[in-house]
This record gives structure tokens, sequence and C-alpha cells, in this order.
């Protein structure tokens, strides 16, 4: 700031400058220069000019007002960044020129914040609601005011929530590989925890954990976490996912549909029933096979079954990789009988056998019947008894023939009755 005293009269003056009516000692030339104001050389400055030790001198000047503002003061927030709900938010207020007695009022989208330490250079706040919020502060000192900074916007997005998955499953058995794998909703790179029990596991550090060779050392509660800039940043924990691991390895049961024999044409429908977790594929054996049938499911159908389906069968599960097997299953029968012919071909087959035995019989009766009138009419000679005992028997067969016939038709196919 520069301050000139100008006089009417160009005479050579002497200078002497006053702020609010003291003499500026060091002040005593025609132009009076601050280099580096402040707000000490705010107040009424005046002059007047003076020659021959004092004896000529002019009026003194009419008083001008010096008003040196605070400034507007610089908001800062830490972090920079957006953050998450349940973050701490530090805000700093720096005045043009610092002081001791300076005191600090904040705002919050225009409101002021009442706030038992709203009066000090810093404020932290906690946020826990997602959205927006702009800040911004004024400083005070005695009767003087500075500026309003320039507002600061927030951002404040929801925690982001943490999952463990599981592989296979949640119930496993000595010796499978179990991989936990830790799924966080925001895409950022996160560094991750594990923790064991609520025991960080110092070995864990990656999104996924991997158990090579589990065993009962390893049950237990796991949870997990992603953090970043040295953990100011961080997820929610996720829930708990149980492991359990067991020492005896399980047995499936194998079953059949229908239970008993089996006719050829049908279905046969096998089941291997295992109660342990999820996640298995089912393998399937037979006696005359080398090889084993692998289905996704614990169903295997063998459609129109032959003579050949039938035999010994055991089934078998196994998950992972390497594949972790269970025991074979105890072996199960599967008898196939072979099926009776159709009805409608029953009845044509044993309708045209009778029919050709009865054909057969009535031409040896006929034949018969000849040979006795032709000797019952020779003269010469009578018809013997053997002759006749013969006919009569032929006659009784045929009618106990046709009566076998008749029941045999009735046992295979109760509807002709």
């Amino acid at each position: 700031v520069t301050l000139t005293c100008e006089i009417e009269s160009g005479d050579d003056w002497n200078y002497e400058w006053y702020k609010n009516n003291n003499l500026l000692r060091d002040a005593q030339r025609k132009k009076y220069e601050i280099s580096n104001v402040d707000q000490t050389h705010a107040g009424d400055y005046t002059c007047k000019g003076t020659q021959s030790t004092g004896r000529i001198y002019t009026h003194t000047s009419a008083a001008v007002t010096l008003t040196v503002s605070a400034g507007k003061p610089r908001l800062r927030v830490d972090p920079q960044s957006s953050v998450y709900t349940g973050d701490t938010v530090t805000l700093s207020c720096e005045t043009p020129y610092p002081s001791t007695d300076w005191i600090f009022f904040w705002k919050k989208d225009s409101q002021y914040i009442d706030h038992h330490h709203h009066h000090q250079s810093t404020f932290s706040i906690t946020e826990s609601h997602p959205g927006e919020a702009e800040f911004s502060c004024i400083g005070q000192r005695l009767n003087e005011q500075s500026e309003e900074s320039d507002p600061v916007r927030i951002t404040v997005r929801e925690r982001p929530k943490a999952t463990v998955n599981v592989q296979p499953a949640g119930h496993v058995f000595i010796r499978e590989r179990v991989t936990l794998t830790c799924g966080i909703e925001s895409g950022d790179d996160w560094n991750y925890e594990w923790y064991k029990n609520n025991n960080l596991l110092r070995d864990a550090q990656r999104k996924k954990y991997e158990i090579s060779n589990v065993d009962q050392t390893h049950a237990g509660d796991y949870t997990c976490k992603g953090t970043q800039s040295t953990g100011r940043i961080y997820t929610h924990t996720s829930a708990a996912v149980t492991l359990t691991v067991s020492a005896v390895k399980v047995k499936p049961t194998i079953t059949s549909n229908p239970e008993g024999a089996a006719l050829t044409g049908n279905t046969v429908t096998l089941y291997c029933k295992l109660h342990q977790s999820a996640g298995w594929t089912f393998y399937w054996s037979k006696h005359t096979q080398s090889s084993e049938n692998e289905t996704i499911t614990n169903v295997y159908t063998i459609s129109s079954v032959s003579l050949s389906d039938g035999g010994q069968y055991w089934c078998r599960a196994g998950r992972g990789n390497p594949v972790y097997y269970t025991h074979y299953s105890d072996a199960l029968w599967v008898n196939v009988t072979a099926s009776g012919p159709r009805s409608g071909s029953t009845e044509v087959i044993v309708g045209v056998s009778v029919g050709l035995s009865l054909i057969l019989l009535l031409i040896i009766i006929l034949g018969l019947i000849c040979c006795y009138m032709k000797s019952k009419g020779d003269s010469a000679a009578q018809p013997s008894d053997d002759t006749y005992y013969q006919i009569m028997t032929i006659v009784s067969y045929t009618e106990e023939t046709m009566k076998e016939q008749h029941n045999q038709m009735m046992s295979l196919n109760p509807r002709l009755s």
C-alpha cells in the first residue's frame, strides 16, 4: 500500500504521517509505503507538511481510512476423494494471515453446524448416509470477519459389502482341496484380509484363499474384507462361512426303481444317495464293464432294458480338482426277465394251433370210420372190436385235447373266457 501526501504549494516540505492521530516516526517522506500489509496496518491515516523546524506548517489532511480484509480462507479436506458411509472426514480452514486469535464457523449445505469443536481450525465429521454434502468455513477475530471460503463438495457412497464363497462346499472331508473366494461389490483394486474365528490370517492376502489338503484343524468360521490406502478405506466385513471337516470317508447307497425284477423293454432307474453337502459328480460301474459312466446328478437311467443289462451295479461320487472320491456303494443286483408275447399275438397263435389240431383229428377219425364201415360191409369179414376201440379212443383223445387247448387259451388270456 502506498500513501501519498499532497500539498498545494510547491515549496520544499518535510512530511509527518499519523495513524489514528499517533505520529509514525519512521514515515518522513511524501510517500509512505507498506510493503506487506496486514491487519495491524488498518486505521485512519493523516499527514501534514512542515518547514523551518516546524514553525511553518500546513493544515493536517483529512483522514483516510485503510481497511485490511482477512481475505478468503482456504478449505482443505482429507481424504480428498469420495468416501464411504462411516468414514471420518477432516476439514481444515486456513486463513491468509495465520494467528492464534482466529475462531472459525463451519457450514454444511449452507447451514451452520452446531458442534462443540466448531471454533477450531480443523473439524472432523463422520458421514453415515450416502449422498453429497457441501462444506465451507468462515474466520473471525475481534470485530473482523473473513469472507466465506469456496465450498468443498464431498461424495459419500454406501460402504461396499464383502461375501465369502466356498468351493466345493461348506462340509468337506480330509484331504479335499478347499477354495474360499472374497467377493466385493465394487470393482476397485482391493487388498484382502482373511479371518478365521475373528483372528487375522497373515498368510492370506489375496482374493482367493486355498487350502490344498484340508484337515480338521482348518474347521472354523471364515470372514474377509477389503482395504485400501493403508486401511483407511475398507469394506464391510463379510458374513461368516462355516467350514466343517469330516474325518470319515462317506459311502453312498445305491437303490433302483423298480426294486424287483424288471421286464425287458421297460425302464430301470438307479439312484446313488449321498447325504453330505453338494457339488458331487456321480460314477456308475457294472461288473461286466471296465470303465465308469458319469452323471452330474445322482440318477442313472437304463431305457428299454435287455437281458444283457442285468447284473451287479455300484456307484461312487467325486468332486474337486484333483478329484476326491467317496467309497463305492454296496453292490446292487438288477434282475431282468424276458417278457411274454402280447395278448393279440397269443390269441392268434393259440387259435391257429387249436384249429390245426382239430382238422388233423377229424381227418384221422373220418379215415378210421371209413375203414370200419368197409370192413362191416364185407360179408366174409366181421369188424373187430379192436377197430371199434381204436375209433372210440381217438374220439375220446380228441375231446381231451380240445379241453386242454381251451384251458391253455384261458390261462394265457383270461379275456377269451
